[in-house]
């Protein structure tokens, strides 16, 4: 995956929220990156988030923040993208027909961390 391999190639670290059917992939293709749902975890908290997050639901920049998610690994025509892509405070390092990848834009301190990098 385009997106994925964007990620790695520039060195990006963070909390990953990736959609629930790469989960595995990412896992074994982005060592050491933690996944944040695969088919084999189903932590309640873990799935309702996913669902709030995934589908825009009321709360789900919370939940973005209660995890401390940094970077959005999901399909390129999923709701969330729609939703970051006006955003403040997310940039995009990669997008194609397949995935679109995010990251936080700003540090706690407010500074930008992806200058010059929004597609």
């Amino acid at each position: 995956m385009a997106g994925m391999r964007s990620a790695r190639a520039a060195n990006s670290r963070g909390r990953l929220f990736n959609h629930f059917v790469w989960g595995g992939y990412v896992a074994l293709a982005w060592p050491g990156q933690r996944v944040f749902i695969t088919g084999l975890k189903y932590d309640p908290d873990v799935v309702r988030s996913y669902v709030t997050v995934g589908s825009v639901f009321p709360g789900w920049q919370k939940e973005l923040e209660n995890w401390n998610i940094t970077h959005i690994l999901v399909p390129a025509e999923s709701p969330l993208v729609v939703a970051l892509v006006d955003a403040k405070g997310w940039c995009t390092l990669h997008t194609d027909s397949t995935a679109t990848l995010l990251m936080r834009s700003t540090t706690p301190a407010g500074e930008s961390s992806c200058v010059n990098r929004r597609l």
